[in-house]
């Protein structure tokens, strides 16, 4: 069944929707949780990811968020993550983190991108202040739509989402 109705919050307020515009950089790490999967926002973070050209990592809980083989999914993040998506949240500027709990485990004890500015789009509002991150409060699928609405024309860098594409012959880099 849809979870969507259970979530209760419908919308980011519009100061959140401000910041993100404000606060995005060249170089952003998307980082997908179960919050994804719950929403039902698959279709969504895929079509946030594409139009701006951020490069995704799934949290252990967010795994299948995105296809594995979508040339922007650079696979897990955290303790046991992927050496792409660990070095990728080592160099971002950004990290935009969608529907996780941002636990130690993902994040490395908050080792892998304590350097970068951190928006968090969470449900719950406790998770989404985590980290000293600026907190987006919204249900994964209905804060995307509304974050995309404001973002309008931006994109990463073109420079560091091809650097950061999965290295040619792994799963990811085949259809």
């Amino acid at each position: 069944g849809d979870l969507r109705g259970r979530v209760g919050v419908d919308r980011v307020d519009d100061d959140g929707v401000d910041l993100l515009g404000d606060q995005v950089l060249d170089l952003a790490e998307l980082v997908a949780g179960g919050g994804v999967l719950y929403s039902q926002a698959w279709a969504a973070l895929r079509d946030f990811a594409d139009a701006y050209g951020i490069p995704v990592v799934e949290s252990q809980a967010g795994k299948g968020s995105m296809a594995w083989h979508h040339p922007l999914n650079l696979g897990a993040i955290g303790v046991t993550g992927s050496p792409t998506a660990n070095a990728a949240a080592a160099e971002c500027d950004v990290v935009f983190a969608v529907g996780t709990r941002l636990q130690d485990f993902t994040t490395g004890s908050h080792s892998l991108f304590s350097h970068a500015k951190l928006l968090s789009l969470n449900v719950q509002p406790f998770d989404a202040g985590k980290k000293r991150g600026q907190a987006l409060v919204a249900d994964a699928r209905t804060g995307l739509a509304q974050l995309s609405a404001a973002l309008g024309d931006w994109r990463a860098d073109e420079a560091w989402s091809a650097a950061n594409a999965p290295p040619r012959g792994s799963p990811a880099s085949t259809s």
